[in-house]
């Protein structure tokens, strides 16, 4: 819906919204023109439907006493490849309601002969349009779906700002100084387009007013390993270029220090590409530091830390550490089988793609990261619904059936290395009434995963099993047994 709010520091200033989520155009307080030719779609865009060619226009008013330190935002998407016949124009500044008529005003244009299609800024005087600045050359060529802002200061410079995925993490294409026309009476579309273009223009998300002024500070969002040497820092929000590139801005302790090469990167503009002298222990806890970063708007951050640690598996990091295999009768727990994993290093480790198989039946394990000597408990998506909230449930897409009398049970990296497999069976339980059903299979000591039967029990937990938690058996019962030699064999030549 559109909005008109009086903000305080800018009287007789005023703020038009327009995200057409209440699915209407015509009211509160309306866009007028070829209301025919348009609808809300399903998608809350406001979109062409015209039947032939032509032209087609909407506005809505816009007052304001002055275009000092204004701004507009807004998302658009031209599904063809505009040309001269067939191109959008939104209208930031116009003194007439309808935009085919001989106006005062500026509009960024969609579309133009050739190839070199770019987002321009025009500024219209009567029926003559002067270019004020233009954008990059082929960047809306084939079909596009763009993210734009335009700032006008107070001395009339305008800059351009685009984002080409159809975001809101907009870059400065160009800017141009023009102080012609210093009010406006309206906002709006037009569209110039031919009967194969007729219902393909789209637009949504409209902002028009003070310039905003993002106060929110950068926090860093996530650390991400890549190799021994080179790290990928996210933030929250986007990044001063200046402030982003300084390597004094980045420290990692335990004698790494700052990084040798930083790198924003190009599309990405909250993403960071760090490169360090020195490589990274396995297995090790670090400890990242930013200082002195800036958003866009030049706002500082707070120094922020986050840990990081080059992970590198090793057998039995994280071990199968609870079965139920035999859910029914349920005895205080929900009836539906499940596999606890227990993560025996004091780091986390992310599980992303690793796999678990029963049997012949492998699935992906999703993205999910269990914390240093902490559990997950992995089940069907129908099962995960059932297990209370805040319990560490990762459902299974697939999650395969359990064979109540015994089955293999494996589980892979991502690089399909063996990480922990068992093959239990119903005589693990030992005992008679708990092998029929309700009761989970438990490890006794997770140090011991080659302990076989001698090391797996029935749950005592009142409730069947200990599912997220210490296993109700859990105690010391290491492998004390010598190695022997079982079998031999001779070559004879």
């Amino acid at each position: 819906m559109v909005i008109f709010i009086l903000l305080p520091g800018y009287i007789g200033a005023q703020v038009v919204t327009d995200n057409f989520s209440d699915g209407d155009f015509t009211h509160n307080p309306g866009w007028t023109g070829d209301s025919s030719h348009f609808i809300v779609n399903a998608s809350s865009q406001l979109q062409l439907v015209d039947t032939s060619a032509g032209q087609s226009c909407l506005a809505t008013s816009s007052p304001g006493t002055t275009l000092r330190s204004k701004e507009w935002r807004f998302w658009i998407r031209e599904n063809f490849s505009p040309s001269s016949h067939n191109y959008g124009r939104v209208y930031l500044v116009s003194d007439r309601r309808n935009l085919k008529d001989s106006l005062n005003g500026y509009y960024l244009q969609f579309g133009e002969a050739g190839s070199n299609d770019a987002v321009e800024l025009f500024r219209q005087t009567g029926l003559t349009s002067v270019s004020v600045c233009r954008g990059i050359n082929g960047e809306i060529a084939s079909p596009f779906r763009i993210g734009v802002k335009v700032t006008r200061d107070s001395l009339g410079k305008w800059s351009l700002f685009v984002d080409p995925s159809g975001g809101v993490n907009y870059a400065f294409e160009s800017s141009g100084t023009d102080t012609t026309i210093i009010s406006t009476a309206f906002f709006g579309v037009l569209a110039v387009y031919t009967v194969s273009n007729d219902s393909k223009f789209y637009w949504t998300d409209f902002y028009a007013g003070p310039v905003y002024v993002n106060k929110v500070l950068p926090r860093i969002s996530s650390v991400q390993v890549l190799s021994d040497k080179k790290l990928d820092l996210l933030f929250n929000e986007a990044l001063d270029s200046l402030s982003a590139s300084k390597a004094s801005n980045y420290f990692v302790n335990q004698g790494l220090g700052n990084p040798a090469t930083v790198l924003q990167d190009n599309q990405s503009p909250d993403l960071v590409h760090l490169e360090f002298a020195s490589s990274f222990s396995v297995n090790f806890r670090y400890e990242l530091e930013a200082a002195g970063l800036k958003n866009k708007n030049g706002y500082t951050m707070i120094p922020d830390s986050m840990a990081f640690w080059r992970y590198v598996p090793s057998e039995f990091d994280v071990v199968i550490n609870e079965i139920m295999a035999n859910p029914k009768p349920p005895v205080g727990l929900p009836p539906y089988e499940y596999i606890e994993l227990y993560n025996r290093k004091d780091l986390p480790i992310k599980l992303d793609n690793w796999k678990i198989s029963i049997g012949s039946k492998e699935h992906l394990i999703g993205p999910v990261t269990i914390g240093p000597d902490s559990f997950v408990v992995l089940c069907s998506p129908k099962a995960s619904l059932a297990f209370p909230s805040g319990w560490p449930v990762y459902a299974v897409t697939g999650f395969p059936a359990l064979n109540n009398a015994g089955a293999e049970i494996t589980l892979k990296t991502d690089s399909g290395r063996v990480m922990s497999c068992i093959s239990y069976s119903d005589i693990w339980y030992e005992d008679a009434f708990k092998k029929k059903g309700g009761w989970s299979l438990e490890q006794i000591d997770p140090g011991n995963p080659c302990g076989g039967a001698g090391n797996w029990k029935a749950s005592r937990d009142v409730r069947g099993g200990s599912p997220g938690i210490k296993n109700s058996i859990d105690a010391s019962n290491p492998d004390k047994e010598a190695p022997r030699l079982i079998r031999g064999s001779s070559v004879f030549t």
